[in-house]
């Protein structure tokens, strides 16, 4: 009997690691991805608690007291990070009192909007006044001709934004996506109000109906996100697209592949903690 169980265990954990580890090898369509998963919320955001790289520079030149601090993990601020800048995780920021009366830039990778806006407005209620977020982030100061040091290797992803903060970030109605389609595929539709672009062998053309999108939402917008699978492309729009726009612009690491994968990964984790909680014993309704 124990040599049963043990055996449908191990069926049931094949079966659902097989379901994770194969996503690459599906042609996943939005009927596998759980509808919640795909929808946008349009959220707001705080404008004021943004300032522009050419504002920090301008504070910079008037001796103004500001102290830039970098909120991501240590790893990755000893990865690479701008000059002088000092490294307290954002978990850790309310802590550190010693603080309050500076004026204070916050600096991340430009993106994980509704977490850090959630933080200034607890540190306002604890005594941090002056606190603002530096507008797309290293990434922008990268890009408008800041220094950054550190790894070349890691600085050369920059630009790039992960599937799973992307899938946080997506809620903002100024985070703009524009999806580039190839002429032999047709578009995922797995995200509402993107806006999409055919491309075909002349890149030139494909660049220009991205400018004049950008051009049209970079001055307001949190930022852009460019998703192709194409590298080539990528290659020659990071070269080629206008210096003031760059600042503005991500790419999904992965393209839409590895979105889809983890939109399906999402619904499979939803899907089996579904299961889970339908077959909890309830002591007060008895057996099922």
């Amino acid at each position: 009997m124990i040599l049963k169980t043990q055996i449908i265990s191990l069926y049931i954990f094949i079966v659902i690691f097989t379901s994770f580890s194969n996503v690459n090898s599906l042609d996943l369509n939005k009927n596998d991805i759980s509808l919640s998963l795909i929808k946008r919320k349009n959220l707001s955001y705080y404008k004021h608690h943004f300032i522009s790289y050419s504002k920090v520079q301008y504070m910079f030149l008037n001796d103004q007291d500001i102290v830039l601090v970098d909120i991501r993990s240590n790893e990755k601020y000893n990865n690479y990070r701008i000059p002088g800048t000092i490294n307290i995780p954002l978990y850790a920021l309310k802590a550190k009192k010693y603080l309050r009366n500076q004026e204070l830039i916050l600096i991340n990778e430009g993106f994980q909007i509704e977490a850090i806006s959630k933080i200034i407005e607890q540190l306002k209620t604890t005594g941090f006044r002056l606190v603002k977020i530096l507008r797309f982030g290293l990434k922008g100061w990268y890009q408008s001709g800041g220094k950054i040091e550190g790894s070349s290797f890691e600085i050369k992803k920059i630009n790039r934004i992960s599937p799973q903060i992307f899938f946080q970030d997506k809620n903002f109605k100024d985070v703009h996506v524009i999806e580039i389609i190839d002429r032999k595929k047709t578009q995922s539709n797995l995200i509402p109000n993107a806006i999409h672009i055919s491309i075909n062998k002349d890149f030139s053309t494909c660049l220009s109906k991205i400018n004049d999108v950008v051009s049209k939402y970079h001055k307001d917008c949190l930022y852009i996100v460019i998703i192709t699978n194409n590298k080539r492309l990528i290659d020659y729009l990071e070269k080629n697209i206008q210096p003031i726009f760059s600042q503005s612009i991500f790419y999904l690491d992965g393209g839409m592949p590895a979105y889809k994968k983890f939109l399906h990964n999402q619904t499979l984790i939803r899907n089996q903690q579904l299961k889970k909680n339908n077959g909890k014993h309830c002591k007060h309704c008895g057996d099922r």
